[in-house]
């Protein structure tokens, strides 16, 4: 399998996915870049699905985020 290299690295504000009514094997992912730019991104909804899977298994392995209580 080829090696995949990272073309440029941005940082996301916002993201909120659509699955058209027409399309129900697409997925499109609509961003709000931290730059102000919107982005949207057009998957195939299996593509999705693994993703979703994976982040839910790495969100359950991650250690559990320490909230501090705000002083005063």
């Amino acid at each position: 399998m080829p090696t995949h290299q990272l073309l440029r690295q941005v940082k996301a504000k916002s993201l909120s996915v659509k699955i058209p009514k027409t399309e129900p094997t697409t997925a499109r992912l609509h961003c709000v870049l931290a730059n102000g730019e919107f982005l949207t991104i057009e998957v195939p909804r299996y593509v999705l699905e693994r993703f979703m899977a994976q982040s839910k298994r790495v969100i359950e392995q991650a250690p559990l985020l320490v909230r501090r209580r705000p002083s005063g």
